[in-house]
């Protein structure tokens, strides 16, 4: 809503000649701005208006700027849409328009290049009414473009009335199944034209064709691929290395019926280099087709190679199906050698004849060409000029029998033409009516929105229940109408971004909604390449990917929010509830509204800290514990304090099930485990064995909010491996966490460091209770302080971003301290003292004497005796028998010093007061 500008000071100045280097210890700045334009000067009006009707700005939001901002004022904010959007992707409002007004929207996915037909039998099947529709106003769209399509009939459609259209193949990052829309236009529809095509007996029949087709499959993922460059393939067909015995593979493309009298064919592969070595070359590669050697080259690095192969002779090929056989070749002398197969491409001479009943083809001469096309196992035939696939031309006048297909075409430029009959006209992968949405209507207040898949779309309910029984409007959104919205119907990250974007600018007349929420699992493998779907790992709702130097391909939610302006700071709150079964999904709402439901307790006041064995983790830990205020405790486990790493995952689970605010991790880590010796560590499938700690905790409703500060704990599209670190830690049902704040990648413990001492800053000292508000005030903060854009769209927030955290007030903590006697106060051995202390948030206490303040075991009385007796009440006159013994332990010198110990109601130790000295007098 607001221009922001960042300045950095760089307080250093250094002489290289007299090598000097000067600090500057004050620094006054001046800033200066331009006066504003016409356009800023209107903006501000038209949001004065809006402030003068009775329109209450952001309070959230409005946190936020006064805490980040030095120069923050009200008057500052812009009314919404003042900036331009992160350049969204425009439907044409035609279309929309069109089917806005049509009685049904059916959509049809395909996956090939090929002549479709859909029924009215097949309509009638959906349960679609078709009453009004004719065979002049059936309509279809791809894309946002009207489609020319072919209907068999005039007037009513009617029993034995169909419709032809030619449907493309589609791949993208995220979708590899194309999606055409059929429905009734207002106005007679668009159509093939045709084109007489019957043969003349005098014209040369063309002999063969010369065919050029792309053969690629994506079984291999390489996320990594230096110079981290945007918009490479990280997908491969296969890999080859040396050192995996993995030395050659072989590779399958078929090729119809071959005409070998045509001229030499070419192979063109595409590699990608993984390794790369100070030999060069350090790759030696020879390629094969079906068994006899056709190319042997050398190449060097981690590059991409499209290397051609011509010449080679049509006899080393066969029709149907050859095998490539690519071979690494071990002599370059460099130890380590490997690469991908990324795809093979060829170029060949093919016949005039049909494969499953269809085929595709090219005329590159000008002029009259006669085409006879054998192959056929039925008559009913159809034949499309496709030069322009949204407008293909009908050829009639052809002449068919019962496997031949013949005509004959007058062209100018070059041609492409699609034939089929009987079972090679085939129907769409998919036919469905579409559930109309309203994405775009307008929405006079919605604070909240959660996107999630179908499959969640009934059990998310209950969230948008409670969140709008504490005063939140929410609006769900299915993911599907988001892309069939945005995207005409097809998967696309870039269409959530796009409806976020139109949601922040056009739904709120005031403002813009506020939080953000995804519900459901994400995949990288966005097209189920791998086949991991019928395993549970579903893409639900697909996050984006972003390039950085350490990770390569790096998994970002907090880009779906970057909707204002073309920075990468978020402008609404954003979590994810990664989840694959609904089951889950309740357990976690359940968890939420129990949290929020329970007033702070005395386990409030703890925050763990743990810390691997390396002195940068616990400087970072010790750092956090001094931002506590007054009355919290901070629980460390250092990795490196204890003799066992066991030792040390059992006081961090024995930690986390008394209870703890924060449970916060700085150190190494991967996706399922803290530092490398296992301190912390949840089920991971990619491992042959591993332990699953979250099985010991008991913590029931003491939720905690789990920091990590290290690697890749949030990497949550892993189709290997069912969740990662946090969230499982978030899934695991009635114990664990409110909410995770992890990595999707690799980052530095410096920037580390800043982010949680912003996070600790704005909890403890700004009491931003606010989970989604305190991460995303923390990482502006902390953009402010240092230039790391990885840190801003790495960290994740896993949970409600809408979720109050428990913090404990400044006065009920420390509220529990000694009262009486005061520091050196004398006491009489007769009458019997009495000790009084506030209790605070605790119930359940012991009184401790000691003659030393650190309070050695064994020269301390704790009463009362009984281990498992406590005093309920906040006074305490010890029996003449334990004053007896407290004198004798201050028999030497008088002096005595004594505390009080709280516990839960587990009879852990969870809180103690400081030592407080007295004088017993003799």
């Amino acid at each position: 809503d607001i221009r922001v500008a960042k300045v950095n000071l760089y307080p250093v100045q250094y002489n290289p000649v007299t090598r000097e280097l000067l600090l500057c210890k004050k620094m006054t700045v001046t800033v200066r701005y331009e006066k504003a334009s016409s356009h800023q000067h209107n903006t501000s009006q038209r949001q004065s208006q809006r402030s003068a009707s009775g329109t209450a700005p952001d309070k959230v939001f409005e946190g936020i700027y006064r805490k980040t901002l030095l120069n923050y004022t009200p008057q500052q904010k812009l009314a919404p849409g003042a900036f331009a959007p992160q350049s969204p992707h425009q439907l044409q409002a035609t279309l929309s328009e069109n089917m806005s007004q049509s009685p049904f929207a059916i959509k049809a996915l395909v996956t090939d290049d090929n002549i479709y037909k859909i029924t009215y039998e097949d309509l009638l099947a959906l349960g679609v009414d078709l009453a009004s529709a004719t065979n002049e106003n059936i309509a279809m769209a791809n894309q946002g473009n009207d489609i020319a399509i072919y209907c068999s009939g005039s007037g009513t459609f009617k029993p034995g009335d169909y419709i032809l259209f030619y449907g493309q193949s589609f791949k993208s990052l995220y979708s590899k199944t194309n999606v055409y829309w059929l429905y009734l236009s207002e106005e007679h529809a668009l159509r093939m034209t045709q084109r007489n095509g019957t043969p003349q007996g005098n014209e040369t029949v063309q002999p063969y064709f010369t065919q050029t087709k792309k053969f690629e499959q994506d079984r291999v993922y390489w996320s990594n691929i230096p110079p981290y460059d945007e918009g490479v393939d990280h997908w491969f067909w296969d890999k080859l290395s040396i050192n995996e015995e993995a030395l050659e593979k072989d590779f399958t493309v078929s090729l119809g019926t071959l005409e070998k009298n045509g001229g030499t064919f070419t192979l063109t592969l595409q590699l990608q280099g993984r390794t790369g070595t100070s030999t060069n070359p350090d790759h030696h590669t020879r390629v094969y087709v079906n068994g006899t050697m056709a190319g042997d080259f050398t190449w060097d690095g981690q590059t991409v190679l499209t290397q051609s192969i011509t010449d080679i002779n049509p006899a080393f090929f066969k029709n149907g199906d050859n095998t490539i056989t690519v071979e690494a070749v071990a002599d370059t002398g460099s130890v380590v050698d490997s690469y991908y197969v990324n795809w093979i491409e060829v170029m060949w001479h093919q016949q005039y004849v049909a494969d499953n009943n269809r085929l595709a083809f090219r005329n590159k001469t000008t002029g009259a060409v006669q085409y006879t096309v054998t192959g056929f196992s039925s008559s009913d035939m159809v034949c499309l000029d496709v030069t322009d696939p949204v407008r293909p031309v009908m050829i009639t006048g052809t002449v068919s029998s019962e496997s031949t297909l013949r005509f004959r075409d007058v062209v100018s430029q070059t041609t492409a033409y699609a034939a089929a009959a009987g079972t090679g006209i085939r129907a769409p992968q998919t036919l469905s009516v579409d559930a109309a949405s309203d994405l775009k209507s307008y929405r006079s207040a919605v604070d909240y929105i959660i996107i999630t898949h179908e499959d969640f779309y009934d059990a998310v309910q209950e969230l948008k229940t409670y969140r709008e029984s504490k005063g939140l409007h929410v609006e769900v959104v299915k993911i599907q109408d988001i892309y069939d919205e945005f995207s005409y119907g097809i998967k696309d990250a870039q269409a959530i971004k796009d409806f976020l974007t139109y949601a922040y600018t056009s739904w709120n007349s005031s403002g813009h909604p506020t939080y953000v929420l995804l519900v459901g699992d994400a995949s990288l493998d966005y097209r189920d390449d791998l086949g991991y779907y019928a395993k549970g790992a579903v893409d639900y709702v697909p996050t984006f990917i972003y390039q950085t130097n350490q990770f390569g391909n790096t998994p970002t939610d907090n880009w779906f929010v970057c909707v204002n302006g073309t920075d990468y700071l978020p402008d609404m709150i954003l979590g994810r509830i990664s989840v694959r079964t609904s089951t889950d999904l309740k357990n976690i709402i359940a968890k939420i509204k129990a949290y929020e439901a329970s007033p702070p307790a005395a386990w409030c006041g703890n925050v763990i800290l743990a810390a691997d064995n390396e002195s940068i983790f616990e400087s970072i830990s010790d750092s956090l514990a001094k931002m506590l205020p007054e009355g919290y405790q901070a629980k460390k486990v250092y990795l490196d304090q204890y003799p066992t790493v066991k030792d040390a995952t059992t006081d961090l689970i024995s930690k986390i099930n008394a209870g703890a605010l924060i449970t916060n991790y700085a150190g190494h880590g991967n996706v399922n485990e803290w530092a490398a010796e296992y301190l912390f560590q949840t089920a991971d499938q990619t491992k042959s064995s591993s332990r699953d700690d979250l099985q010991f905790l008991s913590n029931g409703d003491k939720l905690t909010f789990v920091m990590a500060l290290n690697c890749l704990n949030g990497y949550f599209p892993n189709w290997l491996d069912d969740y990662s670190l946090a969230e499982d830690f978030l899934r695991v049902e009635n114990k664990g966490a409110i909410a995770c704040f992890a990595p999707t990648a690799l980052g530095y413990p410096s920037e580390h460091s800043v982010l949680a001492r912003k996070i600790f800053s704005g909890l403890f000292e700004e009491e931003n209770k606010i989970v989604g508000s305190l991460i995303t005030a923390a990482k502006i903060s902390t953009y402010q302080q240092i230039n790391s854009r990885d840190i801003i769209e790495t960290f994740t927030l896993f949970g409600d971003p809408a979720t109050e955290l428990k913090l404990v007030s400044s006065s009920d903590m420390t509220a529990f301290r000694t009262v009486k006697p005061s520091d050196g106060e004398p006491l009489p051995f007769i009458p019997l003292p009495t000790f009084t202390w506030g209790a605070g948030l605790y119930d359940r206490f012991k009184v401790q004497f000691s003659p030393q303040p650190d309070f050695t075991p064994e020269m301390t009385i704790t009463a009362p005796l009984i281990p498992l007796r406590f005093l309920q009440k906040t006074s305490y006159t010890p029996s003449f028998f334990i004053w007896i013994f407290v004198n004798l332990l201050g028999a030497t010198d008088g002096q005595m010093y004594w505390r009080v110990v709280a516990y839960d109601e587990d009879f852990n130790q969870i809180a103690m007061t400081d030592p407080v000295r007295f004088t017993l007098q003799r």
